[in-house]
């Protein structure tokens, strides 16, 4: 069931648009990026709590990754969230492209 928990973790954080070091400084609480790593890999529990927060931080519904710790969900990312997430990901990678493109 970790493993599974790990791959919700890093499917909200990826979807999200964050690293492991940006998740870590978002979340705090003493939370570091090795440790999200871990959890990822199914090799470190979390508690509820530290899931409440990695949630919030992801723009998934709290409850879905409480529910998959427990084994009954996936996570859900909140519709406005989602197309948020879209928007800055499109544009990053505009933005990427034009600086590779012009040098800026």
């Amino acid at each position: 069931m970790a493993s599974k928990l790990g791959t919700l973790i890093r499917e909200a954080r990826v979807g999200a648009g964050l690293t492991q070091e940006k998740l870590a400084k978002k979340v705090g609480g003493g939370l570091s990026a090795a440790d999200i790593g871990k959890a990822e890999r199914g090799e470190q529990t979390l508690t509820i709590a530290m899931l409440k927060r990695i949630a919030k931080a992801t723009g998934v519904i709290q409850a879905s990754l409480v529910n998959a710790a427990k084994g009954t969900s996936k996570p859900t990312a909140t519709s406005s969230t989602a197309v948020a997430n879209a928007n800055i990901i499109t544009r990053r990678k505009n933005y990427e492209m034009c600086s590779m493109r012009y040098g800026i």
